[in-house]
C-alpha cells in the first residue's frame, strides 16, 4: 500500500517526501494501477487540495483508494 498524506499547510506528501502535484503525477505513472492507495489529510486542510489529490489518482487509473482524516477534536 502507498500513502499520500496532506498536512495542515495543504502540502503533500509521497513516502514521507514533500512533492510537488507534477512530482507526484510522476511517482504515481510507475506504480500498478492495483495498488491500494491511502490519501490521508489533516482536518485543517482545504476541500480543494484534496480533491486535487483524489482526482489525480481518478485520472491515472487509481480504483483501490481509500481514504483516512483525522478526526474533529471535542
Amino acid at each position: 500500500m502507498e500513502t499520500i498524506a496532506i498536512d495542515a499547510n495543504g502540502t503533500v506528501h509521497f513516502r514521507a517526501q514533500p512533492v510537488a502535484t507534477e512530482q507526484l503525477k510522476q511517482r504515481l505513472a510507475g506504480l500498478n494501477r492495483d495498488t491500494p492507495v491511502l490519501l490521508q489529510a489533516d482536518l485543517a486542510v482545504q476541500l480543494q487540495r484534496f480533491i486535487d489529490v483524489a482526482d489525480l489518482l481518478k485520472q491515472l487509473g487509481f480504483a483501490k483508494v481509500a481514504v483516512q482524516t483525522e478526526a474533529r477534536r471535542s
